[in-house]
């Protein structure tokens, strides 16, 4: 599975290291180094899926979730934030803003790959999903067929006049189309 994925981290160093694990995955990897550059190429590039620092030095990585979020273009793409805080308080807070899975850094690339593998392929399951309800314009999809089965009910009682008075009244109320009412004699 292949797919565009914008790196977001003020450390040249980290933009590097998270660059060749995902290109030796087959991930198209693009860069940026701070917020106000990471909405600009989320906009123009429309990543797979974004890898975003929550510690930037222009905009803090909460604000730049919400913006992605507020955004037609860039809600829908997948975001892991990367931190180096391990308390619940931080990881709860970037789940808030709007980020699909939160890691700390350092990550073993294992893991890395493993959940931008998930989130690629949720997305990917969505877009399709999307693509279909699309495909199916007014005027170009069958009618959503329903199966009713009929129903066939019997009247029994003793005398057989009785059921048939039955039948009638209940005939008066009408039934479904298809269902049958059958009027019997309860003597053997």
């Amino acid at each position: 599975m292949n797919g565009k994925i914008l790196i977001v981290d003020d450390l040249a160093t980290n933009r590097v290291v998270y660059r060749a694990r995902l290109a030796a995955a087959f991930y198209d990897p693009i860069m940026a180094a701070d917020g106000e550059s990471c909405l600009c190429e989320a906009r123009n590039q429309q990543p797979d899926l974004i890898l975003l620092d929550l510690n930037l030095p222009d905009i803090m990585g909460h604000e730049v979730l919400k913006r992605l979020r507020c955004s037609p273009d860039t809600r829908d793409i997948p975001v892991i934030a990367m931190t180096a805080a391990t308390d619940a308080d931080t990881r709860l807070a970037a789940l808030s803003a709007g980020a699909d899975d939160v890691m700390t850094k350092p990550t073993g690339e294992a893991m890395l790959l493993a959940r931008v593998r998930n989130l690629l392929r949720t997305k990917a399951d969505a877009d399709y999903r999307g693509a279909a309800a699309e495909m199916a314009l007014p005027g170009f999809a069958e009618a959503q067929m329903t199966f009713e089965p009929s129903a066939t009910i019997a009247l029994i009682e003793t005398p057989a006049t009785l059921a048939a008075s039955w039948s009638h009244d209940l005939q008066a109320h009408d039934p479904r189309p298809g269902d049958r009412l059958v009027a019997l004699s309860g003597a053997c």
